[in-house]
């Protein structure tokens, strides 16, 4: 997926992750709270901005896509190397 290196997309910060937690789509998507086939769908999604509160992310992953509870505001490094 082409998104996965642009840091505007939530892909982008999903990737470094996955890869940080040796997690394949599956696991990535368990990890979220989520069915692998909604992956797709959440990788599209627009990275929140650095300042955001993890409510905020949690908000924007269960309201777009349904991602499970702690799923994006879970606490996870957002990929970036900015906190």
């Amino acid at each position: 997926m082409r998104v996965a290196v642009d840091p505007h997309f939530l892909s982008f910060a999903l990737a470094e992750y996955a890869a940080a937690e040796g997690l394949d789509d599956a696991g990535l998507a368990a990890a979220l709270g989520t069915k692998p086939d909604v992956l797709q769908y959440v990788c599209l999604c627009p990275a929140p901005r650095a300042d955001a509160d993890s409510a905020r992310v949690a908000r924007i992953g269960d309201g777009r896509v349904g991602v499970g509870e702690g799923g994006l505001g879970g606490g996870a490094d957002d990929g970036r190397g900015d906190r």
